[in-house]
């Protein structure tokens, strides 16, 4: 079965939790079987058994501050990369704009240079036929 990297952490977060669940549980059943050695005393014990509790419940909040977390670094990298496609595409039509003005840019100033030879050719003309064509 494949999971997910959110699926995995949830699953770890619990076993964590249900781990500590069963220690506390068995602290407990282990002091009520041992009443008559009385190595804890039952408000060591109420205190301890809240305070495993109030832990289990710093590290789940934790565990769910982290799946958000994560959640949230996955969403920017899917911006991330949907602006590197953006970008690339971006810069592609960047380049086909560039060579088109360039070709443009090209035909231009042959036209212009025609034009000049035109230009020169009837003044030459002109001039060598006493001002006519």
């Amino acid at each position: 079965m494949i999971m997910s990297f959110k699926d995995l952490d949830i699953e770890m977060g619990n076993n964590i939790i249900n781990n500590n669940n069963t220690f506390s549980m068995a602290l407990l059943q282990e002091s009520t079987t041992n009443n008559n050695d009385n190595i804890f005393s039952m408000p060591l014990l109420d205190d301890s058994i809240n305070t495993i509790n109030d832990t289990e419940e710093i590290a789940q909040t934790t565990i769910n501050q982290l799946l958000n977390q994560r959640e949230t670094l996955e969403q920017t990298i899917y911006g991330v990369n949907r602006t590197s496609i953006i970008r690339q595409k971006a810069r592609i039509l960047l380049r086909q704009i560039y060579w088109r003005n360039c070709k443009e840019k090209c035909w231009l100033s042959m036209i212009i240079l025609l034009l000049l030879l035109i230009d020169i050719l009837l003044a030459y003309r002109l001039f060598t036929n006493r001002g006519h064509l």
